[in-house]
């Protein structure tokens, strides 16, 4: 993983379980729904067929907010492979809360 440093970059790894990544998921996650133990495999669980139900705390739907994380974790990956920009984990929730608060101002 060139964003971590681990050497094997599994699909689980590039989205969820890189630590720099998985630090995204978890900081948003806790800011958008319940409490709970927002673990790497958790987080993949919610893509899966049947997830466990998880609330968010504010007007979105689940789904609109899981699209949020993972595009802007996504955005900013591509960013730092193909423009050498640096993954910062607190730019990507900075990236979240501004697009969430957008999405809320629209569904309003």
């Amino acid at each position: 993983c060139r964003v971590c440093g681990t050497s094997l970059e599994t699909s689980q790894h590039l989205l969820f379980s890189c630590p720099k990544k998985l630090e995204v998921w978890q900081g948003a996650l806790s800011k958008y729904v319940d409490e709970r133990a927002w673990t790497a495999d958790f987080i993949c669980s919610l893509f899966s067929p049947d997830p466990d139900p998880v609330k968010p705390l504010y007007d979105i739907s689940v789904f609109i907010l899981i699209g949020t994380i993972l595009t802007s974790v996504w955005r900013y990956h591509h960013a730092f492979v193909r423009e050498d920009q640096a993954f910062e984990p607190r730019m990507v929730l900075a990236a979240v809360d501004l697009a969430i608060t957008q999405i809320r101002a629209q569904l309003a």
